[in-house]
């Protein structure tokens, strides 16, 4: 599965923010602090589960509102939205016959704290114990990160600790039977032993007491039968001395109602009526005389309103076209709003067209109103943009062209500059100089040779010293000749440079022209395309442009408007023609003129329309209240019996008259049926049956019950006669009661020392006290032992699974974590005590190091990422993976060999990078070319290429 558009509408600082066409593989967010990616990564780790409550999450303005559209493994599309803190709703766009998933279906049935655990991964679950991970549950979080189906191996030390707390409860810790839930049966067998042993008393006094206990017996039944009869004869005298004035009064009602002079034919009648009828007799006799008013006055009003005789046909004429009337008036205000804007419309059209034209003719005359020439003129914003571009580049060339003919002016100006400076400075004379120097020096010697004939040393001396002489001063003006030699030699390279950049320039130049006169034909064909005859410089030609653009969007914003009044002017000229027919179907004025005239009569149709729909109201009255009027008659004739030839008023008269008879007698009735189920009432006691059942009377036959009574009632001429009886009856019991008590304390007596005597007796008392002790003892033992071996069995089925799963756990963590540190570290293997949340780990020399916390942070930290990316492997089908600044605390080394995993676990799984660092989406973008990247910046997302997200979080951070 992979999240293929994600649309956040409010959630923290996120806004309808939309991620869409979201990478299948590596998709990396950048964003300096505080830009968002905490808040997306509370997003991506919820997207499945919803925002549960109890969490801390940022305020959303409204409510959270997060949508994301999914893609499926089998090849099918979902979306999920999370509403405030609702669990996530799963839609479909196309069903058809594929398998519909629910949201935790989508995320492999992974629960919250599992996904967050291994699929999103910040540097709080680098860590041995995340903070956030629920307190004294680190066995769950490694079963968590070994997977293997450790899972269920998380609950065999409760579940063993739950059987050893119950075996305890029951027999302490050895069973012992004394203890806990073993003491009371333990007790009782005990004291079983003891009442077998003491059970010896004599036989022959036994027999004496239970001779005498059975005489006492026969007296107390006898007694208690004659208590009874009395005690019988009591409650009924009690029940009718309370209920004797409701005998009294129901006889003399009973008198009334046999005198009431009700006929029989009436009584049918009104027996034959449902419950109410006199009720809703007296209530439609003013109801009648109302409707009858009613529909009078209404009648009245509708024949003043209209026109003609015939007020029955105008108000069926009226009815029938109810509907119509009532759909023109709904849409009157609305009618006269759209014609007063078709003809303020029709106005502005007439100007619009009249300002255009006028623009017309002072851009080019020869158009002479023609919009279709301007139309035709092909413009739109890309040319206008290469136009602006063109006359840009133009000015620059022109600029530069000028510049570059100033340049080659200066140039050739010192060029003939510095042809001067060495003309003056002259040739160079140091051949002749040594020409001269060598003929003097001749001169000298043949001098020297001519005067050595006459003196040889004189002769030595001059040639020597006319040789040094003529040397020397050579010597000096062959140094004076060198300097002015060497700056000749300078002037002359620098002539050299100035041609060379001369030929330089002049080769630029001609470039520039090249290009400006490729620029001007380019120009020239816009003016074509503009109809300009005349050269006009680039500005005036951008500045035409723009107005013809303007000139041809006022043309269609024109014409559009036209179009509207095209469309509004057809539905006004229905609508008025749909007024003009009724008017002629109702009033019989011939309306059908052409629409412009009715349009210029449209008040009078829309007067018609607002008096039509007043007299509508009228005819709708009247039928209201006609119908009220008939229902109401319906009503009397459904309740009366009534002819035609009879006046219905008088008859209803008669019928409440007779009916109020009717009810004095039903009254009468009630009362007597009061009286009787209030006697009734005290006679249902089951003490009071009793005592009527003595009499010989049915007791479940509730009529031969009441009669038995009221024939019991005639046996007394007073209430005084049945208090008297009354108190007679009590006296008896009372006597009967006190020696019944006396019999009853021997009887007990008796009883006590038979049962002290009754050696049998106490003898199986105990043994069953001993039997029911062992009996209950039993199964406790069972539950004791049952329990202590569930608990062994469980210690010993965990100890074996740890065993055997130890070594292989970890194989797949251990490759990975040997790849991402170099071979510095060759395996993962889980501690000695498999739960414990810690890993042990082997170097490249073979050093076992027991604990991970002996580790620098950067290397545990890719320890518990390596140990992650394994469970993600093994967990099919593909979830998205999301690390939030996961690799901070990597060197560049080791950053480079995590994420060439991740570009690999990329092939299957979509992987999410949130990231503030440059440096390490630049190695992301050095080594692939698939991956998606989104820069974030104040909770705004935007999709940029790889190198624009590194220069933008290069000058951030």
């Amino acid at each position: 599965m992979r999240i293929k558009n994600l649309y956040i509408r409010d959630f923290g600082i996120f806004s309808n923010q939309r991620l869409e066409e979201l990478g299948s593989g590596v998709v990396v967010i950048g964003g300096y602090n505080r830009a968002g990616k905490t808040t997306l990564l509370q997003i991506l780790r919820h997207l499945g589960y919803g925002f549960p409550r109890g969490e801390i999450f940022p305020p959303a303005r409204g409510k959270y509102d997060v949508e994301g559209e999914l893609f499926l493994e089998e090849g099918s599309s979902c979306n999920l939205r999370i509403s405030g803190l609702a669990e996530p709703v799963v839609s479909y766009s196309q069903k058809g016959n594929q398998q519909l998933w629910s949201h935790r279906e989508i995320y492999n049935q992974l629960d919250l704290l599992t996904y967050h655990q291994i699929y999103t991964i910040s540097l709080d679950e680098l860590q041995r114990l995340p903070k956030n991970f629920p307190g004294r549950e680190g066995e769950k979080l490694q079963s968590i990160l070994l997977g293997a189906g450790l899972g269920d191996l998380v609950l065999i030390p409760q579940l063993e600790k739950n059987y050893l707390k119950e075996a305890e409860k029951i027999g302490g810790k050895n069973g012992t039977p004394g203890v806990k839930e073993f003491k009371p049966y333990n007790a009782a067998i005990r004291e079983g032993l003891i009442l077998r042993k003491e059970a010896l008393h004599q036989v022959e006094e036994y027999r004496e007491k239970q001779t005498r206990f059975d005489e006492i017996n026969l007296e107390i039944t006898t007694g208690e039968e004659e208590l009874r009869s009395l005690q019988c004869q009591v409650t009924r005298l009690d029940v009718l001395k309370n209920n004797f004035a409701d005998c009294h009064d129901k006889g003399r009602l009973e008198i009334l109602i046999n005198n009431s002079g009700i006929s029989t034919r009436e009584m049918e009648i009104w027996n034959g009526l449902p419950p109410g009828s006199l009720e809703r007799a007296r209530d439609l006799s003013p109801r009648m005389l109302n409707a009858s008013k009613e529909y009078n006055r209404c009648f009245e009003r509708f024949r003043d309103a209209v026109v003609g005789d015939n007020i029955n046909e105008l108000k069926e004429r009226y009815l029938t076209h109810k509907e119509e009337f009532t759909t023109l008036f709904q849409k009157l205000s609305g009618l006269q709003e759209k014609l007063r804007n078709y003809q303020m419309n029709e106005e502005d059209c007439y100007r619009q067209e009249a300002e255009i034209v006028g623009t017309m003719d002072q851009l080019n005359s020869n158009w002479r109103g023609d919009l279709r020439k301007v139309l035709e003129i092909s413009i739109d914003s890309l040319q206008q943009d290469q136009l602006t571009q063109q006359i840009e580049q133009y000015k620059e060339l022109f600029t530069k062209r000028r510049v570059l003919e100033a340049k080659v002016q200066d140039l050739k100006s010192e060029e003939i500059g510095l042809i001067e400076v060495l003309r003056d400075k002259g040739e160079d004379g140091s051949e002749n100089n040594l020409l001269r120097y060598f003929g003097v020096s001749v001169l000298f010697v043949f001098g020297g040779i001519g005067l050595s004939l006459i003196n040889v040393w004189a002769g030595l001396l001059l040639g020597i010293a006319g040789i040094v002489g003529i040397g020397l001063v050579q010597f000096y003006k062959y140094s004076t000749e060198s300097s002015l030699q060497v700056e000749r030699r300078g002037l002359k390279n620098q002539l050299i440079s100035i041609r060379s950049q001369i030929e330089d320039r002049e080769r630029e130049l001609q470039k520039t022209c090249h290009q400006a006169n490729f620029v001007e034909n380019s120009l020239q064909k816009y003016r074509q395309n503009l109809g300009i005859d005349t050269p006009i410089s680039p500005e005036l030609l951008k500045d035409y442009y723009r107005q013809i653009q303007d000139l041809k969007r006022d043309i269609m914003r024109m014409q559009r408007l036209e179009e509207k009044m095209e469309l509004d002017y057809r539905e006004l000229s229905q609508q008025l023609e749909r007024i003009a027919k009724l008017m002629g179907l109702l009033w019989g004025d011939n309306l059908q003129s052409p629409v412009r005239e009715l349009l210029s009569s449209s008040d009078e149709l829309f007067a018609f329309l607002e008096r039509g729909i007043q007299d509508l109201n009228l005819a709708l009255d009247l039928e209201r209240s006609e119908i009220v009027l008939n229902d109401i008659v319906n009503e009397v004739k459904e309740l009366v019996d009534h002819r035609e030839d009879e006046d219905i008023v008088d008859n209803l008269d008669r019928f409440i008259k007779t009916g109020e008879s009717y009810a004095k007698y039903q009254e009468l009735c009630v009362k007597v049926e009061v009286l009787q189920s209030q006697i009734m009432q005290s006679l249902k006691p089951d003490r009071v049956r009793d005592a009527m059942a003595l009499m010989g009377v049915e007791v479940n036959d509730t009529q031969q019950l009441f009669a038995a009574f009221e024939e019991y009632y005639t046996r007394f001429t007073s209430v005084e006669d049945v208090i008297k009886h009354y108190e007679e009856a009590e006296k008896s019991i009372n006597i009967l009661e006190e020696k019944l008590k006396n019999w009853r304390d021997e009887r007990q007596s008796l009883r006590d020392e038979i049962d002290r005597l009754a050696t049998t007796e106490n003898l199986e008392k105990a043994q069953h006290q001993i039997d029911q002790g062992r009996a209950r003892l039993r199964p406790l033992a069972e539950r004791y032992a049952v329990n202590n071996a569930a608990a062994f069995l469980l210690a010993q089925i965990r100890k074996g699974f740890i065993e055997k799963t130890k070594d292989t756990l970890l194989s797949q963590a251990s490759g990975i974590f040997r790849e991402v540190t170099g071979g510095a570290y060759q395996q993962i293997m889980p501690p000695e005590e498999l739960m414990q949340t810690d890993f042990q780990t082997i170097t490249a020399k073979g050093l076992v190091q027991e604990t991970a916390e002996i580790l620098s942070r950067g290397t545990r930290e890719q320890l518990f990422l390596a140990v992650r990316i394994s469970r993600i492997k093994e967990i099919q089908p593909p979830l998205p993976v999301i690390l939030d600044d996961t690799l901070v605390n990597f060197d560049s080394q080791h950053i480079s060999r995590t994420i060439d995993l991740l570009l690999e676990l990329a092939r299957s799984h979509q992987i999410f990078i949130l990231t503030c660092h440059s440096q390490l989406v630049k190695y992301i973008v050095q080594r692939s070319r698939d991956s998606q990247y989104w820069q974030l910046e104040d909770g705004r997302f935007s999709l940029v290429q790889g190198e624009e997200l590194v220069d933008y979080l290069s000058y951030t951070i």
